[in-house]
């Protein structure tokens, strides 16, 4: 089973009545990393084939893909995406806050600060892509 399935089956299995298209997104990991240069028209692509569908959201399914919100919400509103870097970051702050905090020591209130600021990329373009 490849792993954009289990996503899908999953998401059924919470919701029967969702219904979840996957498109896959090869080259965008090699965009933001500065390897496939000028990869505007690819998203440009990519982002129309998944419009079609008209989805209420799109998942961000890749840690690198919220580097590329720049460029995809030139293309689509901003709020149509899910980034799941930010909501697991709450999960893990919310975690904390409900178990007792001492029991976790506090290495890992200096990790959570330190995973936000690094999980959840701010704004700002890409040092390696010529076109972010």
């Amino acid at each position: 089973m490849k792993k954009v399935d289990v996503m899908r089956k999953r998401m059924e299995s919470i919701n029967p009545n969702i219904e979840v298209n996957e498109i896959a997104c090869p080259n965008w990991v090699s965009i933001v990393e500065g390897i496939v240069e000028n990869g505007e028209a690819d998203i440009k692509q990519h982002l129309s084939e998944m419009m079609e569908f008209e989805p209420d959201k799109i998942i961000l399914g890749c840690t690198h893909y919220p580097y590329l919100m720049n460029v995809l919400s030139q293309f689509v509103s901003e709020d149509l995406f899910i980034d799941p870097a930010k909501i697991f970051v709450d999960y893990i702050k919310d975690d904390i806050a409900k178990n007792d905090s001492k029991e976790l020591g506090t290495e890992v209130h200096n990790i959570v600060p330190e995973a936000v600021t690094k999980t959840i990329p701010k704004k700002k373009k890409c040092k390696k892509a010529k076109w972010l």
